[in-house]
């Protein structure tokens, strides 16, 4: 089979789309059912994946393409929920963008903000602030309380 360009035409002739999900239109292989549920979650990344002529792709990359046409960087999830596949959840950002937004699997525990840590070693300041900056980590500051070092953040980055 030749290359298929996946475009907005191509998505919206093979999928509907309602609140998240794309639902098959057209039968494009044996495994397709038309108004079932397309693609299959990833149990490690937890992300949806969907196949299309022998290649697969995300599914939240697909409704973006669906909506507006194109990629120009990567797709974020605005609410940091990587199942939440809603247009009005997903952005076109930068790498920069998408990774301040990534929740940090470690403060999940704690329920400390994004990109915010605990080190019960520090006997002063117990909270520090860590993000990739040019594709390294850096700590950019330490602080008290973990809603200092998140102001700290903000500032560091002006949000």
């Amino acid at each position: 089979m030749d290359k298929v360009v996946i475009d907005k035409d191509l998505l919206n002739s093979i999928f509907s789309y309602s609140d998240g999900e794309l639902y098959w239109k057209k039968q494009i292989s044996s495994k397709c059912v038309i108004g079932k549920k397309a693609g299959t979650c990833n149990k490690k990344s937890n992300r949806v994946y969907i196949g299309i002529y022998g290649k697969y792709y995300l599914r939240s990359r697909l409704v973006y393409i669906m909506h507006f046409g194109k990629i120009e960087n990567e797709i974020d999830h605005i609410n940091r929920n990587c199942t939440d596949d809603r247009i009005e959840n997903l952005r076109d950002v930068s790498d920069r963008v998408n990774t301040i937004n990534r929740e940090c699997v470690e403060n999940n525990k704690r329920g400390l903000p994004n990109c915010v840590y605990y080190d019960a070693s520090n006997k002063k300041n117990h909270y520090y602030v860590r993000a990739r900056v040019d594709g390294k980590k850096k700590i950019i500051g330490w602080a008290t309380t973990p809603e200092l070092a998140t102001e700290l953040y903000n500032r560091y980055f002006q949000i």
